[in-house]
């Protein structure tokens, strides 16, 4: 085998390391993804139902004065 070939064949050989990798990662982060937008649509339900409880507390406070 000739200089060019092995290079070439060790190139080959890397990127497709690399593809490999890369496909797993983004797998990784794609389900990470997944995972934060749950839980900030948690976060945004709790904000709106502290927001409504919010409200009614302060109605109250104002209708016992």
């Amino acid at each position: 085998m000739n200089m060019k070939t092995r290079i070439t064949l060790i190139l080959v050989v890397l990127g497709m390391a690399l593809l490999a990798w890369l496909t797993g990662e983004n797998r990784a982060l794609k389900q990470l993804n997944t995972e934060l937008r749950e839980a900030n649509a948690v976060v945004v339900d709790d904000y709106f139902d502290l927001q409504v409880e919010y409200e009614r507390l302060f109605d109250e406070c104002l209708s016992k004065k």
